[in-house]
């Protein structure tokens, strides 16, 4: 099954090959890979490996700005790990269906309210749709750009970790990942997100 998203400004919907020329403009923007994998794609051949593998994930969405219809971004629902299934965010159990939400943007486009308008496009999605109970994020604590925009959803901050693969960010500084969470619960009491307006199609 697969999903169309609309909102008021973007069309969230799955990546074709076709998006090559927009995907390679940022990720090989370093200020992208930084927050990352750590080294931008230096050419489209190995951006093109990169987009095959995105095209076959049903629940990683292209970010599309109207009416152009270019591809800025991405958000994706990745199920949680076994390993993480088994963790405990101070004391809340994950679901064996708990879904983490990740997401990048072209650096051309922050600042624009974009990113949490796309989140909260993901949160419908995940609520409304799969009646999930509850949904993780996490951001590495030297990204302020990523915590304003989980602090803008309503995301709550349940602990921080040390984990090294997600811990080296800029100069080889390892920062700890801070994680949140946010559960059926809250989305419904959240008038922000219930009064937001999205369409969602399936296809």
């Amino acid at each position: 099954m697969a999903y169309t998203i609309e909102t008021e400004r973007l069309i969230l919907r799955n990546y074709k090959q076709s998006d090559i020329d927009d995907y390679f403009d940022y990720v090989s923007d370093p200020n992208v890979a930084n927050r990352l994998w750590g080294e931008e794609y230096k050419n489209k051949e190995s951006a093109l490996e990169r987009l095959k593998l995105e095209e076959t994930k049903p629940l990683q969405f292209a970010i599309t700005l109207k009416p152009s219809n270019k591809v800025i971004g991405s958000v994706e629902l990745i199920l949680v790990s076994e390993k993480r299934k088994n963790e405990q965010y101070k004391g809340i159990k994950l679901d064996d269906n708990t879904k983490e939400i990740g997401y990048l943007l072209s650096p051309k486009f922050w600042g624009k309210g974009i990113m949490p308008e796309a989140v909260k496009a993901t949160l419908k999605l995940v609520f409304d749709e799969f009646d999930d109970s509850m949904v993780t994020i996490r951001h590495n604590k030297a990204n302020l750009q990523s915590s304003k925009v989980q602090d803008k959803v309503g995301f709550k901050i349940i602990d921080e970790i040390n984990e090294k693969d997600h811990a080296k960010w800029i100069d080889g500084i390892l920062y700890p990942s801070v994680r949140r969470i946010m559960t059926k619960q809250d989305y419904s009491n959240n008038s922000n997100l219930q009064n937001f307006k999205v369409k969602i199609s399936k296809t």
